[in-house]
This record gives structure tokens, sequence and C-alpha cells, in this order.
């Protein structure tokens, strides 16, 4: 999100969507703090990217992350729902999934 600029296209909502997903990574760095690779992955993001400096100094973490994400398909704004699912908590991993979500079905907030 903070270095591929394709992902500024594929997010709708980019600045509001990216610092949700900053705050559920600064949850997960509280877990792994003690990890020296996750310290110098958060030194590389802030050297390459001013937003990303600039939010991570700020500090915000919200509450886990239950709402939907919406990205840019074919040009086209889809929305999706997401879970996710730790993998392992010793090494610190996550899975998300995304399910598109039905013109239909209830929006999540």
């Amino acid at each position: 999100m903070f270095t591929n600029t394709a992902m500024y296209e594929c997010l709708d909502a980019w600045e509001e969507q990216t610092q949700h997903m900053l705050s559920s990574f600064r949850r997960g760095f509280a877990k792994a703090s003690q990890e020296t690779d996750i310290h110098e992955l958060v030194k590389e993001l802030e050297r390459v990217s001013p937003e990303f400096k600039a939010w991570w100094q700020q500090h915000n973490v919200h509450a886990p992350c239950h709402h939907g994400h919406t990205l840019v398909v074919d040009g086209q704004i889809v929305a999706f729902v997401h879970t996710s699912l730790t993998i392992d908590e010793d090494r610190h991993l996550q899975l998300a999934v995304y399910i598109r979500q039905q013109e239909d079905s209830i929006t999540c907030e």
C-alpha cells in the first residue's frame, strides 16, 4: 500500500482504508515488537513513504477491523468484506480473506 503506486489506484478512498490497515499493522507490531525484522520494515517504510512516516508517528490504533473495503476493479468500485485468521501466533502470521459483497447484501460498517 505504501510502496506500490498501483495500490493508490486499486484502493477506493486510499487514505482512509490505508490508515485503517496501518492501525491493524500497529496492533501486530505491538505483539512482535521484540523482533528486529519488524523494526527494519518500519524504518524502510518510513524512508520510502511520507504518508507512512506521518501516520506511524500519530500512533493511532483503532478497534480490530470488522468493516469492509472497497477496491477499484476494472474501473468499478467493488465492496468486499473481510476477516483475518491467525495462522501462526508465534511467528505473527495472519491470513486476510476478502469476499466480494453482493449488491443485495447488508452493507458492512
